[in-house]
């Protein structure tokens, strides 16, 4: 979690709220809940777009070696 300061600190700032008891209970739709991540995800998309094209990179890399070793390529002459 250390790639994502932003992402921890708020997690940091909920898990505080909860436990101080701060805040009053709120309910929120299932609608509106999803517009709240999509919002708070873009952010951080925004706001960290170098760390998340190193995890897109990595992950595709990933994808890419493990697809190779399920399917390695057969020797292959180019003199035949």
């Amino acid at each position: 979690m250390a790639k994502f300061p932003l992402f921890c600190d708020m997690i940091k700032t909920l898990k505080k709220i909860a436990q101080k008891k701060v805040m009053s209970e709120i309910t929120l739709d299932e609608t509106k809940l999803k517009e709240l991540l999509k919002a708070a995800i873009f952010e951080l998309l925004k706001e960290q777009k170098e760390v998340f094209s190193e995890i897109l990179t990595e992950s595709l890399e990933d994808i890419g070696m493990e697809t190779a070793r399920e399917h390695p390529i057969k020797e292959v002459s180019i003199y035949t």
